[in-house]
C-alpha cells in the first residue's frame, strides 16, 4: 500500500520507460510535405495503426522532425482526430507533439484554437527524454498556472497544492478549487491521474 506521494514518485522512472513511445511522422508517411484533407485521409490509417496496441495510458510522442510543411487541415485529419478519441475515452493514450518548425506550429495552433482544444508541445528534448513542454491552444490562465506546478515531473495532489498556497505569500486557493483544476487538466489529457491511498495524484504524462 502506498504511504504517500514520495513513495509513488519512486516508481515513476521505471513506469515511464514502459509507457512512452516516439513516432516519427516523416518516417511514418515517407514524405516531408503534409498538406490538405486529401493527404490526411490517405495517411490517417497509418497514424491509427501506429497508436494501436501498446500500454494503456501510454504517452505517444509525435515527432515532426524533418517535416517541412504541415497544414492545419492535415493536423485535423490525423493526430487531432485521434486526440479527440482520447478525450471521449475511446482511446487511452496521451499525446505530445514536438519537432515542428515555426510554420507548422502556427498551423497546429490555428486548428487547435478553431476546435477549442489544447495539446502538449515539447520545446526541449535531450537524449530521448522530454525535459519541458507547454500547453498549446485555448487554456485559461488558472489552468496554465496549475499545469506549471506539475512540470517538475513530481506528482502533486490537491492537498499538497492547497497547503503550499496557504503557507506562501501568494493568493490563497481553496482545496476544492485545486481539485477542479487538476480534474479538468486530466480531462483534457494534459495531466495523468493515479489514485494513491485516499486521494488522486497528478503528473505530466512524460
Amino acid at each position: 500500500m502506498f504511504t504517500g506521494i514520495s513513495e509513488y514518485s519512486d516508481l515513476l522512472s521505471a513506469y515511464e520507460e514502459e509507457s512512452m513511445r516516439f513516432l516519427n511522422v516523416k518516417s511514418l508517411t515517407k514524405r516531408d510535405t503534409l498538406v490538405g484533407r486529401g493527404d490526411a485521409k490517405r495517411d490517417f490509417a497509418l497514424f491509427e495503426e501506429a497508436v494501436t496496441g501498446g500500454t494503456a495510458g501510454e504517452t505517444i510522442i509525435w515527432d515532426w522532425s524533418g517535416v517541412k510543411i504541415t497544414t492545419a487541415s492535415y493536423f485535423a485529419g490525423t493526430c487531432i482526430l485521434l486526440f479527440k478519441r482520447t478525450l471521449s475515452g475511446e482511446l487511452d493514450k496521451f499525446f505530445v507533439l514536438f519537432g515542428m518548425n515555426e510554420n507548422s506550429l502556427e498551423e497546429l495552433k490555428l486548428i487547435l484554437n478553431a476546435e477549442g482544444l489544447v495539446m502538449l508541445v515539447a520545446d526541449r528534448v535531450h537524449r530521448g527524454k522530454i525535459e519541458s513542454a507547454y500547453p498549446l491552444g485555448e487554456l485559461e490562465d488558472p489552468y496554465r498556472e496549475t499545469f506549471a506546478k506539475t512540470i517538475s515531473k513530481h506528482p502533486v495532489s490537491a492537498s499538497t497544492l492547497h497547503r503550499k498556497s496557504t503557507s506562501g505569500d501568494g493568493p490563497r486557493i481553496g482545496k476544492t478549487a485545486w481539485i477542479n483544476r487538476l480534474t479538468n487538466l486530466n480531462r483534457v489529457r494534459l495531466l495523468r491521474r493515479t489514485k494513491v491511498g485516499r486521494e488522486f495524484v497528478y503528473e505530466v504524462p512524460f
